[in-house]
């Protein structure tokens, strides 16, 4: 088993990346959960924390989470959506149970987790299907 990274798409994965950061900014937005988010967290109506830093992590983080996922494509030899799908949902899952060790410990509520996860996941296996059939 190796990792060929001169056979990764760049632009399948410069796509998902864009993705997910668009689905992200509408997520955490008033027109979706963004108001509810919010209320969760404690935030006050109208309290816009600095989002220069978290930003700036978001990008490099969702980099470093697409090209895993590319690699993990990849190395399973997944060529359909349906095989993309199932690679990512695989990964979201192991995901979802390491966040809900911290969640469980924080004393944060189910909700907070299903919206935290639900942000991952949807953009996550959108970008397993894409990288799986943009070779």
């Amino acid at each position: 088993m190796s990792i060929d990274f001169s056979q990764l798409n760049v632009w399948a994965i410069l796509v998902t990346i864009v993705i997910s950061m668009v689905f992200g900014a509408l997520w955490y937005s008033p027109v979706m959960f963004g108001n509810v988010w919010a209320k969760l967290v404690g935030l006050k109506p109208g309290q816009n924390p600095s989002a220069a830093g978290p930003m700036i992590g978001t990008v490099i983080m969702t980099i470093i989470a697409t090209l895993a996922l590319a690699v993990f494509i990849q190395l399973t030899g997944a060529a359909t959506a349906l095989q993309g799908f199932w690679v990512a949902l695989l990964l979201c899952i192991i995901l979802a149970a390491k966040i809900a060790v911290n969640y469980f410990f924080e004393g944060r509520g189910f909700k907070l987790y299903l919206l935290t996860i639900g942000f991952h996941t949807i953009p996550y296996l959108i970008g397993g299907i894409l990288l799986a059939v943009w070779k």
